[in-house]
């Protein structure tokens, strides 16, 4: 039975977290709002006070939170996590980013002589209930697979993409074609509304044609009934696309760019909190 010590049970990390418990690990959690563990502790998990306290003795530590100053929370100072792990543990961070501060923290573990891995994933609440993520890891093959098998009941691959810093870039541009993939897609539904055609018949036609991928064709069916509810919220993308903005030099990226400004004007507009399939709501104002 492994021991692992779970940071972060947002709607990501409480998710796979649970699917580490149900797979009978030794599993200490922590969030910054302890509410949050109290699912997870009814079914068998420990809570923990800090971070540091949840590291203590485990085989692995896995992070999931929202961005670089979260992440730098959990694993730095007094109590972060990095204080109390021992050279036999391995350090996992699957938040999204910034490939920066993923080598420096890489670069703290390696003082400690702790293994770290980063392995952001690709996926949202659908695929983390259904052990479906997919994992973008950067770091060493020997840290890899330590985590190989613990990301096989998590997901359904773990693609060593190369050394520090490679995940996070990698998850960016993922999530940099995924963006602009459905702002364009917002568009097309517009004009094709303007122009008098059904927009819907108008994806089915396409989703039979090599343009179209499988993520438009989720999407597109949300966006046309209205559906906002949070998985990848408009102000993450904005997060995840000014991320993508700073690894960018020094070649043009002037569509990525271009799609940023889009996003951060729905975030403007007040649809934050909405699903990235709200960025439709700029061309109907629903």
């Amino acid at each position: 039975m492994t021991r692992i010590a779970f940071l972060g049970l947002g709607a990501m990390g409480a998710r796979m977290a649970g699917r580490l418990l149900q797979a009978g690990h030794d599993l200490t959690v922590w969030n910054r709002s302890p509410s949050r563990a109290e699912p997870l502790v009814a079914k068998g998990a420990r809570q923990a006070a800090t971070p540091a306290d949840a590291a203590a003795g485990c085989d692995f530590c896995i992070s999931m939170v929202r961005d670089d100053a979260a992440s730098r929370a959990v694993w730095t100072g007094g109590d972060g996590a990095l204080a109390s792990l021992s050279e036999a543990s391995v350090a996992v961070e699957c938040s999204t980013i910034g490939p920066g501060w993923a080598a420096e923290l890489a670069r703290m573990a390696g003082t400690c002589r702790i293994a770290m891995l980063e392995a952001p994933v690709l996926g949202s609440r659908k695929q983390a209930d259904a052990g479906a993520l997919i994992f973008l890891a950067g770091g060493t093959e020997a840290a890899a697979e330590r985590f190989r098998p613990l990301a096989a009941e998590l997901g359904s691959a773990c693609h060593l993409v190369g050394g520090t810093g490679a995940g996070a870039v990698a998850k960016l541009i993922a999530n940099g074609l995924f963006a602009a993939q459905l702002a364009a897609l917002a568009e097309m539904i517009a004009l094709a509304d303007r122009r008098g055609l059904d927009a819907g018949h108008m994806l089915s036609v396409l989703a039979g044609t090599p343009v179209f991928s499988p993520a438009m064709g989720v999407a597109g069916a949300a966006m046309l009934a209205g559906h906002w509810q949070p998985q990848f919220p408009i102000e993450l993308v904005v997060k995840d696309l000014g991320l993508l903005a700073e690894v960018t030099d020094p070649g043009p990226t002037p569509v990525a760019d271009r799609v940023r400004e889009v996003y951060r004007a729905a975030l403007e507009e007040g649809h934050g909190a909405d699903n990235i399939t709200a960025i439709i709501r700029r061309y109907f104002g629903a």
